[in-house]
């Protein structure tokens, strides 16, 4: 439906900085991004990708493999019908 949005199932943490793509299957990707250690804390990036099936009231999210390295503000791509996707760009965590 133009113009409507989907209701989905909230996220296992919230997410700023994520990236996101939708696959040809209607499915949802959400890659990375940063979540607060704590209320009210630091942020930290995550190396997390979400993989949200058949986007509506009864969905879930599921984890798929993690990414090599943590990254926000980044670029996702999905490449061709088999779900490949590629990420490039972002941010980094600094170095402790």
């Amino acid at each position: 439906m133009e113009g409507s949005g989907v209701p989905c199932p909230k996220l296992p943490s919230a997410r700023l900085g994520a990236s996101a793509a939708m696959l040809s299957d209607g499915s949802f990707l959400l890659v990375g991004g940063m979540t607060a250690t704590e209320p009210n804390g630091d942020f930290r990036s995550v190396d997390e990708v979400l993989l949200l099936k058949r986007p509506g009231e009864d969905s879930t999210w599921t984890t798929l493999d993690n990414l090599p390295t943590r990254r926000h503000a980044m670029l996702t791509v999905v490449v061709g019908t088999s779900g490949d996707f590629w990420k490039g760009g972002g941010s980094q965590p600094p170095k402790v």
